[in-house]
């Protein structure tokens, strides 16, 4: 399971009305794995 404020954080920064709920703890997952930089962008190569 996710930390509450990491699902916090991931759901302040998904798109209202667009981003599915799916989307969101996908961004959670990446964030906590380092893939997704806090500004929501995947680090360049």
């Amino acid at each position: 399971m996710f930390d509450r404020p990491l699902l916090l954080l991931a759901s302040q920064r998904a798109p209202h009305g667009f981003e599915s709920q799916r989307n969101i703890f996908a961004s959670a997952s990446g964030i906590a794995r380092g893939e997704i930089h806090c500004c929501g962008k995947r680090p360049s190569p």
